[in-house]
C-alpha cells in the first residue's frame, strides 16, 4: 500500500496516504524491530524513501513543535496530566522524526550513524530554535535518547543562522559535561559534539564560549582537573595524527575531531617552546590543502593571529626571542606559518602575507642579525630580494614590501657585511623605499616603521652614489620633506631623534644640490 502512493519515478501521488502509511511503517519498525528486519535489509526502494522523508520531515517537525509548545504551556498552567501527555507526544514525534532523518530504514540509535552523514534535513524547514529548548528539557529529566534526538535534528539543519549557531555554543556545554558509562549518554554526548561542530563551522568569528571550549576539550581529551599539562600534550598529539591509532578511535571522524580541538585549544605562549613548537608543527599540518575545509580555514586564521602576535612581540620584547632562533624545527614551522595563504615557493611578494614576515625579520635582525643571515628563517627574504633585484619594474613601483626589504638589508649589513646586493641595486632599493614611504602614510605608524626609517637614513647617507643625479636628489628631497611632515603630524612621537636624523639627511641632500648648481 505504501508503494502505491508513489509513481514510477518515486514522486508522491497520494500525499496524505503516503504520510499515514509511512508513519505506520516507522511505528512498526520501532516497536517490532525483529519482525520488520526485512525493511532494514533493503526491501524499501531508496527513491521512495527519499521522496517520502522530504514530504514527512517538515510535517513531523511541525507536529513535534506543536506538542512541545503545548507541553510548556501545560507546565505553566500547572496541569500535570496534560504536561505528561504532551511530553509523551513530543517524545514520540522526535523519535519518529529522527528515523525519517536517516538515508534509509535502519536503527536510529546506532552510535555510528551520528557522524556518518545521516540526519541531513531539508533546506526548506521552518524555524527550529525550539529544538535546543526541547533537548534541554529532556536532558533535565534524564531522557538521554530523546535529548540526543533533538540535538541530532538540530545539527542536521542546513545553513544554520548565526544567531542559532551562537545560541548552540552558549548552551551545549552541559550535555558534554555529564559523565557516565551508560550507552545512551554516550550517544547524547556524540550528538552534542556534532551540534557543537556544526555551530562552530557556521560562525565566522573564530571565538568560542570558554565553558564550551573546556567541555569539548574534556570530552575528547579527558584528564584529571589537576593536570592540564597531560591534556594539552594529548590534544597536540591528536592534531598530528594522520589516522586514528589502533585502540584510540573515538568514533568521530579524525578531521572533525581535529577541527574541534584546534578551534578550542588556546595558542601556547611563545616563551613555552616545549608547547609552542609542537603546536606550530601541528598547525602547519592542519593548514595543508588536503585537509577538511573548516579545519584548514581555522588553521589559517590562527596562523594570521600568530603572525601578528609575533610581530608585536618582536617590537615589545625582541630580546626574549633568542631561544626561538636557536630552534630549527620551530623556525621551519614559523616560516610555513608566515607564508600561509600565499605561495611560499613564489618569488613574488604576496603583500598581505609577506608584510608580517618582513616586519618580523627586520625586528629580529636588530639583535640576531649575525645568526639570522645564515638561518633558514631568512630564506623567504632572500627569495623576495632576488626577485626584486631581477626586475627593473620593481624599482619604479613603490610598495610596502620594498620599504621593509631595504630596512632588513641595511640592518643585517651592519653585522654581516657579506650579506649584500650590487651597489647600483642598493641605491635603487633605497630610492624605492623612500618612494614607498612617500606614497604610504601608514609606514609611520609604529616603532618598527620608525626603526626602518632610521636604517634608511643611515643607508642613504652611506650608499648614496657620489655621482648621484640632480633629478634623484630633487625627488629625494621631496620624499624627505614628506617624511618630516608625517613624523611631525604623529604626536607624541616616542623617538624625537628620528626627526633630527631625517632633517640631517635632508640637509645633506640640499648641500649636494647646491654643489651641483654651482658646478653648472
Amino acid at each position: 500500500m505504501f508503494r502505491a502512493c508513489f509513481d514510477l519515478d518515486g514522486n508522491a501521488t497520494l500525499k496524505d496516504s503516503a504520510l499515514a502509511y509511512g508513519k505506520a511503517l516507522i511505528y512498526l519498525f520501532r516497536t517490532y524491530p525483529d519482525e520488520t528486519a526485512d525493511i532494514r535489509t533493503g526491501s524499501m526502494d531508496k527513491n521512495l524513501w527519499i521522496s517520502w522523508r522530504r514530504l514527512y520531515l517538515p510535517w513531523a517537525l511541525k507536529q513535534c513543535e506543536i506538542s512541545y509548545r503545548r507541553m510548556v504551556r501545560a507546565h505553566k498552567d500547572a496541569s500535570e496530566t496534560l504536561e505528561q501527555k504532551y511530553q509523551a507526544d513530543t517524545r514520540s514525534a522526535l523519535r519518529m522524526a529522527v528515523v525519517a532523518g536517516l538515508d534509509h530504514f535502519t536503527d536510529s540509535d546506532d552510535i555510528n550513524l551520528v557522524w556518518d552523514g545521516q540526519f541531513q534535513l531539508a533546506s526548506n524547514l521552518p524555524e527550529v530554535d525550539w529544538l535546543m529548548d526541547c533537548a534541554e528539557h529532556f536532558d533535565k529529566i534524564k531522557d538521554d535518547h530523546v535529548a540526543g534526538d533533538a540535538l541530532l535534528l538540530l545539527s542536521g539543519v542546513p545553513n544554520l543562522s548565526s544567531s542559532l549557531a551562537t545560541g548552540i555554543q552558549a548552551r551545549i556545554a552541559p550535555f558534554l559535561n555529564r559523565t557516565s558509562s551508560d550507552p545512551e549518554l554516550f550517544r547524547l554526548r556524540h550528538s552534542a559534539l556534532r551540534a557543537a561542530f556544526r555551530s562552530l563551522d557556521t560562525v565566522d568569528s573564530f571565538r568560542c564560549d570558554e565553558s564550551l571550549s573546556h567541555a569539548i576539550l574534556n570530552s575528547i581529551c579527558p584528564s584529571p582537573p589537576s593536570d592540564r599539562t597531560i591534556q594539552y600534550a594529548d590534544a597536540i598529539r591528536l592534531l598530528n595524527f594522520t589516522k586514528w591509532p589502533e585502540g584510540s578511535d573515538l568514533g568521530i571522524p579524525l578531521s572533525k575531531t581535529q577541527f574541534l580541538i584546534l578551534y578550542v585549544l588556546p595558542t601556547p605562549n611563545v616563551d613555552n617552546l616545549e608547547r609552542y613548537t609542537p603546536y606550530c608543527n601541528a598547525l602547519v599540518r592542519c593548514m595543508g590543502a588536503d585537509q577538511l575545509p573548516c579545519l584548514r580555514a581555522t588553521a589559517l586564521h590562527i596562523a594570521r593571529t600568530i603572525r601578528k602576535n609575533l610581530v608585536e612581540l618582536s617590537v615589545a620584547r625582541v630580546g626574549t626571542l633568542g631561544d626561538l632562533i636557536e630552534c630549527d624545527e620551530l623556525c621551519q614551522a614559523l616560516l610555513a606559518i608566515f607564508c600561509a595563504d600565499g605561495k611560499d615557493n613564489s618569488p613574488n611578494p604576496n603583500t598581505d602575507y609577506d608584510l608580517h614576515y618582513l616586519r618580523f625579520i627586520f625586528a629580529l635582525a636588530k639583535h640576531y642579525g649575525s645568526r639570522l643571515r645564515k638561518h633558514r628563517l631568512i630564506g623567504r627574504y632572500k627569495t623576495i630580494m632576488e626577485h626584486w633585484c631581477s626586475s627593473d619594474d620593481n624599482h619604479q613601483t613603490p610598495s610596502n614590501c620594498t620599504f621593509y626589504l631595504a630596512g632588513i638589508l641595511f640592518r643585517i649589513q651592519e653585522c654581516a657585511p657579506d650579506f649584500h646586493v650590487d651597489t647600483n641595486r642598493r641605491w635603487d632599493l633605497l630610492r624605492g623605499a623612500w618612494h614607498s614611504a612617500y606614497k604610504y602614510d601608514r609606514l609611520y605608524d609604529d616603532d618598527i616603521d620608525i626603526d626602518v626609517l632610521r636604517t634608511l637614513v643611515t643607508g642613504t647617507s652611506v650608499y648614496m652614489p657620489s655621482d648621484v643625479s640632480r633629478n634623484d636628489l630633487e625627488v629625494l628631497r621631496v620624499w624627505l620633506g614628506n617624511a618630516l611632515y608625517q613624523l611631525g603630524s604623529r604626536q607624541p612621537l616616542r623617538d624625537r631623534d628620528i626627526v633630527s636624523a631625517v632633517r640631517g639627511l635632508e640637509d645633506e641632500v640640499h648641500c649636494r644640490l647646491e654643489a651641483l648648481r654651482q658646478k653648472a
